[in-house]
């Protein structure tokens, strides 16, 4: 999940760092060229209990391409089983559109 093996960032990635310390990431993708897609958000597990971290990311990276590129529109997925990410979406977006956490894989006996 490192940020530097993308081949491909759009304009709006950005590297956050605390006293020249490296504590998160915002990676965007194109997909298409109206859609980027959000790929990798991260924050060092120290820096993440104060919840401005991943936000700020986001809305800096939002600001960015709502003011200075053509796309318009984003998407993104979140894990399963990152529930730190479940709950922050749980308590800032409306409604989840599909909720994996909940399936379960059967492995058939041979």
């Amino acid at each position: 999940f490192h940020p530097l093996r993308y081949e491909m960032y759009a304009k709006n990635s950005l590297i956050l760092r605390c006293n020249n310390e490296l504590i998160g990431w915002c990676i965007t993708v194109p997909t298409n060229s109206q859609i980027l897609l959000y790929d990798n958000l991260f924050v060092k597990a120290k820096y993440q209990s104060l919840g401005r971290a991943a936000l700020s990311l986001v809305h800096h990276a939002l600001s960015i391409q709502l003011n200075e590129s053509p796309f318009r529109y984003l998407t993104f997925t979140v894990s399963g089983d990152n529930d730190p990410m479940l709950r922050a979406l749980k308590k800032r977006v409306d409604s989840v559109l599909v909720d994996y956490k909940s399936v379960v894989i059967y492995q058939l006996k041979s």
